[in-house]
């Protein structure tokens, strides 16, 4: 998707990303600061918002701390990554991935203006958000429909983590898990791929998804929106 393709009113989140080392190579950490942004104006590259401020404290000559303000974001840093994600109803959120953002001034005052290095494209599963939930499940394993008593730790749109006391789920084996939010369920069918002792004796296995679940990614992008919202 073109930047100049962003309509106004868009829900638009510019996120920033401290950089870590990996194996000798820069990359994203797992946690990220957000900014929700307003577009002012579409151009055929770039989009200009509403100057993008976060809360402050500054202080006077004598160290003295004054009432918090606000205070203008500078993007100017080599230590971040910086994406813009596009959230729409029911898909995968778009993602602009280390796109330029310079202060200026436009016609409604002063304002940001982001620029992309390429074009934006539907959240993978390189970069599926994984959400943590910790929520109550009924959990079933295997084709006889073994019943386990447990939790879904996580999930994501490739895949979940359940906890529970079974100590013998096999990779490969059948795991199904109903989900309980609020007053939905959320039904999650995958496979075992990985399994891991944890500290106090219960075990975690992590679930690859056997099939796309709509209802899934519309309840993830959902709480990723409110949260990056909030945070």
């Amino acid at each position: 998707m073109k930047i100049s393709e962003i309509e106004k009113g868009s829900d638009l989140v510019v996120k920033v990303f401290p950089k870590v080392m990996k194996d000798g190579v820069e990359v994203r950490s797992m946690r990220s600061l957000d900014f929700s942004v307003n577009v002012q104006k579409v151009y055929a590259t770039a989009i200009a918002v509403d100057e993008i401020k976060t809360a402050a404290a500054p202080s006077d000559k004598t160290g003295t701390k004054k009432e918090k303000g606000m205070a203008t974001v500078s993007f100017q840093s080599q230590n971040v990554f910086i994406d813009l994600y596009l959230f729409e109803d029911d898909t995968p959120p778009i993602v602009w991935e280390n796109v330029t953002i310079k202060h200026a001034r436009g016609g409604n005052g002063p304002c940001h203006v982001i620029m992309p290095s390429k074009d934006g494209v539907k959240m993978n599963r390189r970069h599926a958000y994984r959400l943590d939930v910790h929520a109550p499940a009924n959990i079933t394993v295997g084709r006889e429909r073994v019943q386990v008593q447990g939790m879904v730790r996580d999930v994501s749109s490739n895949g979940f983590a359940i906890v529970t006391t079974k100590e013998d789920i096999r990779g490969g084996e059948e795991v199904r898990a109903e989900m309980f939010d609020k007053e939905m369920a959320i039904m999650l069918v995958g496979a075992c791929v990985r399994k891991k002792t944890m500290s106090d004796g219960r075990f975690l296995y992590g679930c690859k998804m056997k099939f796309d679940n709509p209802q899934l990614r519309k309840f993830i992008n959902e709480k990723q929106r409110q949260r990056m919202k909030t945070e």
